[in-house]
């Protein structure tokens, strides 16, 4: 089962304040298929694990390495 969270938390639980990148930036990954997320109608969300509310592995590298 798949659980989306809009990007606007995932910027909030990611980041530290001042260290998120732009909503922009997070949409694009999303188009590009380099970010795990859908659209759905103009809101964007991110894919979140289902059991510990976490993100994939892929995730958690591009966040951690570019």
């Amino acid at each position: 089962m798949e659980i989306l969270m809009k990007i606007t938390d995932y910027r909030e639980r990611r980041f530290a304040e001042g260290s998120a990148p732009d909503l922009r930036t997070l949409k694009r990954l999303i188009d590009e298929a380099e970010l795990s997320g859908k659209r759905i109608g103009k809101n964007y969300y991110i894919l979140v694990d289902e059991h510990l509310n976490e993100f994939n592995p892929l995730e958690k590298e591009l966040m951690t390495h570019g």
